[in-house]
């Protein structure tokens, strides 16, 4: 059974253990992971003997969506971005491919020269760059509008 988190009302708990149950997850593995910049929160899970990602959100419906879109259009252009293998996008329920652990300062810390992450991340959003100039997705443009709005959280 999932474990009634502090931060999560017994509907999501509840909503998490069916989401879980329904993706033939193992509940009784949950495991909370660091969170990123956003509301989200992510939690690694067993499926068999492979770790996926569940991703709960308690953002609105078109945030969601948007990660998503996002997700997918990185996967489309060559990046890789966590595929998205389940949702339930009305309870914020997202069952994401596990990346694994390594973080640049993981990475760092096992010797990996730091000109070469530097180099990989700025070839990386250099070629993004590219790729996004023939976004036919019209995704918005993001600006100082957007920076703004955003650093408002």
């Amino acid at each position: 059974m999932v474990q009634s988190y502090s931060k999560f009302d017994s509907m999501t708990t509840d909503s998490i253990h069916q989401f879980l149950q329904d993706q033939h997850c193992d509940v009784d593995s949950l495991t909370f992971l660091a969170g990123d910049a956003s509301a989200r929160t992510y939690y690694r899970v067993y499926k068999n003997s492979e770790s996926r990602i569940l991703m709960v959100s308690s953002e609105d419906i078109s945030k969601n969506k948007s990660f998503v879109e996002i997700a997918d259009l990185l996967n489309v252009y060559g990046f890789h971005a966590p595929e998205v293998l389940a949702a339930d996008e009305l309870t914020g329920l997202y069952l994401l491919e596990d990346l694994g652990d390594l973080t640049f300062n993981r990475a760092l810390q096992d010797d990996v020269p730091e000109n070469l992450l530097y180099e990989l991340g700025v070839f990386g959003l250099v070629e993004m760059h590219k790729s996004f100039l023939q976004n036919e997705r019209n995704i918005p443009a993001y600006d100082i509008t957007r920076f703004c709005d955003e650093a408002m959280l």
